[in-house]
């Protein structure tokens, strides 16, 4: 392929921040982004521009929608040659910030640069904080909340997490005194370090990395992909151990350390930070909607047909959490609006994104936790299934499918070969029980279109199933897991069907290739 000329980089930038580039012209991007630190510098660069003169210019209502992501700015009512001329325009919008943001931008010893801001909220209050697009001195950064994120000048990417105390040392090292950190660090940039407090550095040998430091100076690393050395005494220090990808290190202050395997986590979500129906945090990770963040690609979004409506929910409650373990859960009930037509929906969330994002391609594991609530008909159907976009029920472009019904119970629908145009359903003996929690989890191997299921309710057997397929004939990555349900048969003079249920413990692990030959046999 080519190398992409500025022009044409600044022209994919555009269509990727307002949700237009194809498959080609992405796949042409990212390819230019992995050759060149400078393409990657650049791309930061024009994403924090657009953020910043969309802000500026908001004001002046040219933007007609809100940013449908962190990065993209909606619809412009902006000529393509303003879009085009974003650098150009940068030195009006510097012109309109704020003071201190300007003290930073003056700055004639930047080490990094302000990529990326959520929520945060600085320890302190200080007049001198951040804001997105500061170009970075060495310092101490302290957050109460939030996250931020940080593109260093050697290229590494450092992503923290409050409560956090994070020094940003120079342009190849940083200090965390506590609080959790993620890192991506490229090629270019390898040998970038972050010292803890507990006397051990982490040193990159080319790799992606996550440290969780406490204040009493107990630290773990996990190691996303790559390498990395856990040195003591900083820069030059003994080496201590090597981590490769999928290992992780726990030590103290005393430089004990503890090697463990991973799964790894890509997402996960809990629901207890956000809230309940009495007392909601709408906007945490751990919520609905839930916002993008935390190996999460999208907020919780609700797909329906005409003929459905949401009667309940979604939303977080906790007055009947799904086990003895568990806490805080989202619930969504349905109901078909019309008697004669078709009604269903569903809420689904889009997963694998940002430092923990994995190749979709590669085997991983999606697990979780089912409660159907009521149902007012047994031809009332529950199904649970993953597919590359939103959508109100299942079709020909879903991976993974689990059916419900009252009658049948649970079943894993699957073609009789990869091959195959048939679909059956394959039984489990699991009942359908109103108020019974069921465990799943799917075990998935996207290169070779197959999967597996446990399925544990607590009453009977757990279920492991033989190797089935996806429903989708061609090669296919889901990434949006799908809860919801249908009124089979509403047809003629059937009365208006309801149907309710709740979720949680929803994770997404990576595994590996062995894990995809085991779900062969």
């Amino acid at each position: 392929m080519s190398e992409l000329t500025r022009e044409e980089i600044i022209d994919h930038v555009t269509r990727y921040l307002d949700d237009r580039l194809d498959a080609p012209g992405g796949a042409a991007l990212a390819e230019a982004l992995a050759a060149s630190a400078a393409t990657r510098a650049q791309f930061v660069e024009l994403c924090t521009q657009a953020r910043l003169l969309h802000e500026a210019l908001a004001g002046a209502r040219i933007v007609d929608e809100p940013a449908a992501s962190k990065w993209r700015i909606g619809r412009w009512a902006v000529a393509a040659a303003a879009l085009l001329a974003l650098t150009a325009g940068l030195s009006a919008v510097w012109m309109n910030l704020p003071v201190s943001h300007a003290r930073h931008a003056a700055a004639s010893n930047r080490i990094a640069l302000v990529t990326d801001m959520h929520d945060v909220v600085f320890a302190g209050g200080a007049d001198e904080s951040p804001q997105l697009g500061s170009p970075m001195q060495p310092g101490l950064i302290q957050l109460a909340s939030g996250q931020v994120q940080f593109m260093f000048d050697s290229g590494a990417v450092v992503t923290i997490d409050g409560p956090c105390a994070f020094n940003l040392h120079d342009k190849t090292s940083g200090y965390l005194a506590y609080g959790r950190l993620q890192a991506y660090v490229p090629h270019e940039a390898v040998g970038f370090r972050i010292d803890t407090a507990s006397g051990v550095s982490v040193v990159d040998l080319g790799t992606e990395f996550g440290i969780d430091a406490q204040q009493d100076g107990r630290t773990s690393v996990e190691v996303y992909r790559g390498r990395v050395q856990l040195q003591r005494g900083g820069e030059a220090g003994r080496v201590l151990r090597e981590l490769a990808a999928g290992s992780s290190a726990q030590f103290d202050t005393r430089g004990v350390v503890t090697i463990a395997s991973l799964p790894l986590t890509i997402a996960s979500i809990d629901f207890h930070r956000g809230g309940s129906a009495v007392s909601p945090n709408e906007a945490d990770v751990d919520a609905y909607p839930g916002r993008a963040a935390e190996g999460w690609a999208s907020a919780w979004g609700v797909t329906t047909t005409p003929a459905a409506m949401v009667e309940t929910g979604p939303v977080v409650r906790s007055d009947r959490p799904l086990n003895a373990t568990s806490g805080s859960y989202l619930t969504m009930g349905l109901r078909a609006e019309r008697v004669g037509e078709p009604a269903q929906g569903t809420v689904s969330r889009c997963y694998m994104a940002g430092l923990h994002a994995m190749d979709a391609a590669r085997p991983h594991r999606i697990s979780f936790l089912f409660r159907a609530e009521a149902w007012s008909d047994p031809m009332v159907r529950y199904f649970i299934y993953d597919r590359p976009s939103p959508s109100h029920g299942t079709d020909g472009e879903d991976t993974w499918i689990l059916n419900a019904t009252p009658d049948a119970g649970w079943t894993l629908m699957t073609r009789t070969s990869p091959d195959s145009a048939e679909i059956v359903g394959v039984p489990t003996g699991i009942p359908l029980v109103t108020g019974r929690t069921v465990a799943v989890e799917i075990q998935v191997d996207p290169a070779h279109r197959a999967w597996t299921a446990t399925l544990d309710d607590g009453v009977n057997p757990v279920y492991r199933s033989p190797r089935v397929y996806f429903r989708s004939q061609a090669p296919a990555v889901g990434r949006f897991v799908h809860f919801g349900g249908r009124d089979d048969r509403t047809k003629g003079t059937d009365v208006v069907k309801q149907w309710a249920f709740s979720v949680d413990e929803l994770r997404v692990t990576a595994s590996s290739d062995a894990d995809a030959l085991e779900s062969q046999k």
